[in-house]
């Protein structure tokens, strides 16, 4: 018999075991009845030729792998049969010492590890192919043990077959889809190193006729200039735009690069941040110097602003705010609402050191709203604060103290959070003036903080125009 009858292997089939029997069994059915009357011996051979028909269709199934001689799984199989202490049981595991131990120490595993782990899983009901890897040998031969990926398992019946789906195209469907698909060929003009310099039937070009020179802006000269402002460029020279078309007779769907972009109004927004020192954060972001004239801080701002939308600053100082005793006062008690409160570990009181505070800041200590814009078009400004606009020159009065963030805050955690860099946003914000500004509380990293605002004073929001038109008609 193969070494593939082995039981003990990994993936040893139980009908290709049973083939081999009938084999083995047939063949010593025949060799016995040599000698027997003709009669006798003749139905010995029908039998055995029946059986051997019978095992046909599992011969013409199954393919048999060659396997080695020794099998490291198989053996601790075989070992685990056996009583510990009998000379079976050691002579067994002197055999597996020697074939396999010096390969193993070699690999830098431990056979006796792999001995203990394959017997605890026969015993517990395991599986053994999981603990103990599939490690190969000849017996008695030099050549070194070899790991194999895990047997597979032989299968014992024929594949189910898996009837392929057919799919009826909609004839709506494919039809559409071919019209479209003429659209876009028709209408598909390529690409090409140089644009096209004259009107095609895909391509319409504006007349010179429509283009318009305009002034963009007021010179400094014509903006109010109070004393202690520093004067700020303005662009003064003209631009040239494409006004909108009156009907459709003038429409057009291609404008010359040379000729402009056809926007006679444009709105953008942009942001700036800024600092005293003029350090880059540690995001490598720049960051524009702050002027202070007379106590007043002054942002030159690199276009002129059509409306300020926010403005964010980091304060000196902002304080830690304990949860209020109202609400801890009420986890006394056997209430259902104390209940809940102690479920989520609410003590009373409230102290900086159990860590039951929050800040009342857009981030915590790391930045905070001076003015803010709702989603409803809604402007929220501190009462701390007043701002005026000359040109590119925004200038802010303010009685609260604004500094550089320093880049390395610590916000102290909070109980509820296991990672101590994060800290908690209640619903409001202190600066202005705890002006609903959130739905509500949420949790803050000091780690981005720090990365996002080292070096920042202020963050300045605003829109301005990208181009303009005072003389526009529809």
């Amino acid at each position: 018999m193969v070494d593939f009858a082995n039981s003990n292997l990994c993936g040893a089939s139980p009908e290709m075991n049973d083939v081999f029997k009938k084999l083995d069994e047939a063949a010593s059915e025949i060799e016995s009845k040599i000698d027997a009357a003709a009669s006798e011996a003749k139905a010995a051979f029908e039998n055995a030729q029946n059986e051997l028909n019978n095992l046909t269709a599992k011969l013409q199934s199954i393919e048999i792998p060659e396997l080695p001689k020794l099998n490291l799984q198989a053996e601790i199989k075989g070992l685990s049969e056996l009583t510990p202490g009998t000379p079976a049981y050691l002579s067994s595991l002197a055999k597996i010492e020697e074939e396999f131990e010096a390969d193993l120490e070699a690999a830098g595993k431990k056979l006796d590890t792999l001995i203990s782990d394959g017997l605890s899983a026969i015993s517990s009901g395991g599986n053994i192919c999981a603990a103990i890897p599939n490690i190969e040998k000849e017996a008695g031969s030099d050549k070194p043990a070899t790991e194999k990926a895990t047997n597979v398992l032989q299968a014992a019946v024929a594949p189910v077959t898996e009837t392929v789906s057919k799919v009826n195209q909609n004839e709506d469907v494919k039809e559409k889809v071919e019209e479209i698909a003429n659209k876009v060929k028709n209408f598909a003009v390529g690409t090409s190193a140089n644009p096209p310099t004259e009107d095609t039937p895909k391509f319409k070009f504006v007349l010179p006729s429509a283009f318009k020179t305009i002034q963009v802006s007021p010179t400094p000269q014509q903006l109010p200039q109070p004393s202690n402002i520093k004067e700020s460029k303005s662009e003064s020279a003209p631009k040239v735009v494409t006004p909108k078309i009156k009907n459709s007779v003038e429409r057009k769907n291609v404008i010359k690069k040379e000729d402009g972009d056809g926007f006679a109004t444009r709105k953008a927004s942009t942001h700036q941040r800024f600092s005293f020192a003029g350090l880059k954060t540690p995001n490598g972001f720049k960051t524009h110097k702050i002027d202070v004239v007379d106590g007043n801080y002054q942002f030159q701002l690199k276009h002129k602003p059509i409306m300020i939308t926010s403005i964010f600053a980091h304060l000196e100082n902002v304080p830690k705010k304990l949860i209020m005793d109202a609400i801890t006062r009420k986890s006394v008690g056997d209430s259902d609402e104390a209940k809940n409160l102690r479920a989520l570990g609410i003590q009373h009181p409230s102290t900086v050191e159990n860590k039951q505070y929050r800040y009342e800041s857009y981030c915590g200590p790391h930045i905070s709203f001076l003015l803010s814009e709702r989603a409803d078009g809604t402007r929220l400004m501190s009462d701390k604060i007043n701002i005026s606009l000359f040109g590119n020159t925004l200038v802010m009065g303010t009685t609260l103290s604004i500094v550089d963030h320093p880049g390395n805050i610590d916000s102290g955690g909070f109980f509820q959070y296991e990672d101590p860099d994060n800290f908690n946003i209640s619903f409001y914000e202190e600066t202005l003036d705890r002006a609903y500004i959130r739905a509500s509380s949420k949790k803050g990293s000091d780690k981005k903080g720090n990365k996002l605002f080292g070096n920042v004073a202020f963050v300045i929001l605003y829109e301005y125009l990208e181009r303009y038109d005072p003389n526009y008609q529809a």
